[in-house]
Parts: structure tokens; sequence; C-alpha cells
């Protein structure tokens, strides 16, 4: 049975189906689940008011003649390449929209932006939700931070942005937006700067308790190699997505050059899993998504004892598709197929595939926290201790 949802995707046999939906139900049940909310799609700009002092100005991007992440339209800023334009300023009155419940729930804000270089460049430069005049949240990005040549995912967390006079969360009434260039003119290749898909999202929350033993933080990849060759970055905070400790590892997906990837590292000395395979534990692993659609993700994880003899997950199931930001991916030991003479007391090498299925514009991935959870963190059939009951709604009995 594969499940997916918010909090990633879940893959059960029948045998153990039992006690992990008992600890998914508990968890979801235990915690406030809210949909992305597109704050905009671009596929209409009107309603934006534009002002470029310096020259400037800003169209409706279309398929196929400017580039278009999702949906049918975009919002291209013109800062032609040896332009004078150094600022171009977005504003939009909006009918009301109520924010507190996903600012209280740690939500996130993502926004997908098209760059046509990757140092000297124009991008965004702060962003503001008001409630009214002089009340608003504001967050300013670093002007020096570097973004790769074409789509690019920029996420911020709404606890980041800034409150100015009595802004509230619960009543954002206007949008606003300041784009410039970096450094500031006479710059080289500037060229235009696109916004697309405008989201609110909910990051999943930590996986169930009984973490039992860590296989790999990514603080350090520089041990782990990919086929064929491609990029690799190491993920710190907080420039980029890091879901525990300080670093994470960061598939370079961009610029598109292949669907899969294979990651490996060999690991010495081996990893022990017998104990906890004996226990009934799952293997679980964060990962990062740019986009909504189908783009880069994992493909399967294998954990090997020697050439030909492993365990194996596949996860990918054909096409996939995740929420923006992070995503907790369960893999019950017991699910893992074995090939081969495999031995969980001796894992000298971690493998995981990656792939895109023919997305030619695909977001970045990144991996953080794989780990082992002990499966049995609820007796089988508790759905629910009782211990915490703030999110749970009582209704008359009619």
């Amino acid at each position: 049975m594969f499940l997916p949802c918010q909090y990633g995707v879940l893959k059960e046999s029948n045998n153990k189906m039992r006690i992990t939906v008992a600890i998914l139900i508990s968890f979801l049940l235990t915690c406030p689940v809210f949909a992305d909310f597109q704050v905009d799609s671009f596929d209409d700009i009107s309603g934006y008011s534009i002002y470029a002092p310096s020259g400037g100005g800003a169209h409706q991007g279309a398929s196929p003649v400017d580039p278009v992440d999702e949906g049918t339209g975009s919002m291209v800023l013109n800062y032609a390449p040896g332009g004078t334009a150094d600022a171009i300023y977005l504003a939009k009155y909006i009918s009301p929209i109520d924010l507190s419940a996903q600012a209280a729930a740690g939500a996130s804000m993502s926004i997908r932006m098209w760059v046509a270089a990757d140092t000297v460049t124009t991008r965004l430069i702060n962003m503001q939700f008001e409630t009214s005049y002089q009340k608003h949240f504001l967050y300013t990005w670093p002007l020096n931070a570097t973004y790769d040549v074409g789509w690019n995912t920029v996420t911020v967390p709404l606890s980041d942005f800034t409150a100015t006079g009595s802004a509230d969360w619960s009543n954002i009434t206007r949008l606003a937006m300041q784009t410039g260039m970096y450094p500031t003119p006479p710059a080289e290749a500037v060229g235009d700067l696109v916004l697309d898909d405008w989201r609110i999202f909910v990051p999943p929350p930590l996986p169930p308790p009984g973490v039992i033993g860590q296989i790999d933080n990514f603080e350090d990849i520089s041990e782990w190699s990919v086929s064929p060759p491609g990029v690799i970055i190491q993920g710190t905070a907080p420039n980029d997505p890091v879901k525990e400790g300080a670093g994470s590892l960061i598939a370079d997906y961009t610029p598109y050059s292949s669907d899969n990837y294979t990651f490996s590292k060999v690991v010495a000395p081996a990893l022990n899993l017998e104990q906890a395979a004996n226990i009934g534990a799952i293997i679980h692993l964060s990962m990062w998504i740019g986009k909504t659609s189908q783009t880069a993700r994992i493909d399967y994880l294998s954990l090997e004892s020697s050439a030909g003899n492993e365990y194996r997950y596949d996860i990918d199931a054909g096409g996939s598709t995740y929420p923006i930001g992070w995503n907790q991916l369960i893999m019950p030991m017991s699910d893992f197929t074995v090939i081969g003479s495999p031995d969980w007391s001796n894992i000298t090498k971690i493998v995981f595939g990656t792939t895109c299925n023919g997305d030619t514009t695909p977001a970045d991935v990144v991996f953080d926290n794989l780990h082992y959870v002990e499966a049995t963190s609820l007796p089988a059939g508790q759905i629910e201790t009782f211990d915490d009951i703030r999110c749970m709604n009582v209704y008359p009995d009619k």
C-alpha cells in the first residue's frame, strides 16, 4: 500500500500496516494539517502596480515565449542587459486573507524565481505582507546571495519576517515586493527576472518519537560520490534547506543535464542494523522538494553488505509528487526487498537514486537526517493516548 500525504510517503505491507497506521493516525490527531495556500499563481498580473523609477517594467509571461514554471503565466520583470534599471517595485491589493493559523504552525513561504545569471543578476530584494499602512511583515534577502541560472525555489519561514506596527497575520490586505540588481548598475548580463508560484506551506512535522540510531546526518558529504558525474553540494543553514544539525546534501539538478543520478557512500566501519531490523524499526529520511509538480526526488534507497547483496526500497512508484519543502519518507525495514544474501549486521555501503522523470526544469532536491526509528512507539492497535487533546474537536451527540 502506498500513501502519499503532507507528511511524506508511507509504503506498508499488510502485516505491518496495523502498527504503522496506528502511529500515523496518532500523529495526525495531535498535529494541525494545512494544505498549501497559493498566494499568487501570476497567471494574471493585471492587479499589480509596477513602479520602476529608473526604467524597466513588467509584462505577463506566457509559454513558450517566456519562462513559466506552473500554470499558464508568470511575472516577467524587464531588466534588459546593459539597461539602467536598478529597482522595480510591485504591489497588489487583495481581499483580506488569514494566515494566522499557518504562522502559528511554523509555516514558510516559497516563490519560484528565474534568473538569467548566477552572480551578477537581478533578484528579490525584499517582500512584505501588509495589514495596512505602516503595518506589515517584512523580509529582506542578502544582496550578495547567488542563485542557479534558471528556476530557483526561494523559501523563507514566516517567523523570519519582521513585524512593523501592529501587523496582523490574520488580516493581510496588500502584497508588496522590491526587486533589484546586484551590484547596482552598470552590471553585466543582468537580464530579466521572472516570478511564479508564490505559496504558503507548513513543513511536515518531525517523525514519530523513538529515534534509536542515525545512519547519516549529512553534516559532511565529502565521502559521497555521484554517477553519472554530477554536482553534490554541501547544504548549510541558513542559506540552504537544512532539516537538522548544520548540514544537508543537495543534489544539483540546475541546470538540467540528466534525469537519474546514483549517490553512494562506503561505510567504514560497517553499520550493524540487525537489532533495529529485529524490533521492526523503520528507516526515515527527510527530503526537501522545490516544486509541486513531478520534479527531482528520490527513486530508491539501498543498503548493501557487498556487491550484489543488498536491501532495497523502491520509493518513487512511477512518478510521485510531493508538497514543496520538507517531506518525511518512512520505510519499514521489513519491507526492503532482499537481493542476494545481505546481512543487516554488516552494512558497508549506502546507495540512493534520484530521478525527475523527464522534468527539464527541475528544482534541486535536498536530503537530510537518515536514521532509523523504533516502529513500536505505540502498542499495536493503539490509535490515541489522549495525553494531549489540544487539537481535538468535540461535537454534540445528535
